[in-house]
């Protein structure tokens, strides 16, 4: 599945609403939530966080046909906080 970068930012700025720490933190965005952005349904796979580094990481996938296909399965990351991986 190609996205485009607009696209991305998009879907990342969505999922990291699942985290406590954003200030439009939304307790509904949970793993095997599906939720709209754009056109397109998604299904959100895995989230990870590791507070020591600051790294956050989604896995979700784009629905096509009613599931989520190998192929439309992509990778949201936020970057470390340099501050605190010293």
């Amino acid at each position: 599945m190609n996205i485009t970068d607009k696209q991305y930012k998009n879907l990342s700025n969505e999922v990291y609403n699942l985290d406590p720490g954003n200030k439009k933190y939304n307790p509904s965005l949970k793993e095997e939530v599906i939720f709209r952005t754009g056109n397109t349904n998604y299904k959100i796979l895995k989230a990870e966080d590791t507070p020591n580094s600051g790294m956050q990481v989604r896995t979700v996938g784009a629905i096509k046909g009613g599931e989520v296909g190998k192929s439309h399965i992509i990778i949201v990351y936020a970057g470390i906080d340099h501050l605190t991986a010293i």
